[in-house]
């Protein structure tokens, strides 16, 4: 499946990489646009009228090219909304999605759904074609039967403090790409129960956990995850013994201290998320030499 949001999503939030496509910094520069809605993010809460920000400065400029529909709330579309495949929506609620959804193209083959108040996403099951999914998950969010959304490949989820129906996502088969992320205003990490479920989806081979953590602390979970490639995920989560297994027995890496490695002087947005491997500081040079001699000693357990 050919889906240009897979590699993306593993280096990057597609949340936010996605306010960037329509229109360049260099193309805002030559016409002077000091215009607010590329620079806050689409999806983020404002004190400005985004559509009015639209009709009367983005609208007309030449600059404004771009293949995604973005719909500002109240009946507000941009133009050719319906013509598109992708498309960045604001909703108040789940009427709201149900009748935005109803307006969108029976191929859509991407959405990002910011909403203000609990969702249910059941009329995503209309978009037989989805490739890609952004959206929030909170207590009382309600996700659609992934079953019937067979060709979702890529899948990034925010969540809130608690998120019961997390676990319905084992039903998405085709899925290759899932990130769990903390929503931006958790200020702890959100728990869940498990990661177990992620064991029953054979086509996941890339991974990104940030901010979330499971309550049983079972690392052999990740570890069997049957086609697991690329994995990110914080370093705060479980022990760094679990780090070490997990290296060992999944990625049969035993000469490095993978999920901490990371050189703040060269590194670029690749080096942070490559095959297993995250980031961790140190204060000097000793205390991260002693660090990786412990952490290989501890992956020479599971030769």
């Amino acid at each position: 499946m050919n889906n240009k949001f897979y590699d993306i999503a593993f280096k990057e939030s597609l949340t936010f990489y996605t306010y960037e496509l329509y229109c360049s910094p260099e193309d805002r520069g030559t016409v002077n646009c000091t215009e607010e809605f590329f620079n806050q993010g689409f999806l983020k809460d404002s004190v400005w009228d985004k559509y009015a920000e639209y009709l009367y400065r983005c609208k007309d400029c030449p600059y404004f090219k771009h293949d995604i529909g973005f719909y500002f709330g109240d009946n507000h579309f941009t133009n050719d909304f319906s013509n598109k495949e992708i498309f960045v929506i604001k909703v108040k609620n789940t009427e709201e999605l149900n009748l935005v959804v109803d307006n969108l193209p029976i191929n859509t083959k991407a959405i990002w759904i910011g909403s203000i108040k609990s969702i249910n996403y059941s009329a995503l099951e209309k978009l037989t074609e989805l490739q890609t999914v952004c959206i929030n998950l909170t207590a009382k969010d309600i996700l659609w039967d992934m079953e019937k959304t067979p060709n979702l490949d890529v899948l990034e989820i925010e969540l809130g403090a608690n998120a019961p129906e997390i676990t319905k996502i084992k039903k998405a088969k085709s899925l290759r790409h899932l990130c769990l992320n903390i929503h931006i205003s958790q200020t702890n990490n959100t728990v869940i129960p498990t990661f177990s479920f992620l064991k029953e989806m054979p086509n996941l081979d890339s991974l990104v956990i940030s901010g979330v953590s499971a309550q049983d602390n079972n690392i052999d979970d990740l570890i069997n995850i049957p086609n697991l490639k690329r994995l990110w995920i914080s370093p705060d989560i479980y022990s760094t013994e679990d780090y070490a297994k997990f290296e060992s027995l999944k990625f049969k890496i035993f000469n490095e201290y993978g999920i901490y490695e990371y050189d703040k002087e060269e590194a670029t947005i690749e080096d942070i998320r490559p095959l297993g491997k995250g980031k961790r500081y140190f204060k000097t040079e000793e205390s991260k030499e002693k660090f990786i001699v412990q952490y290989k000693s501890i992956m020479q357990k599971y030769i």
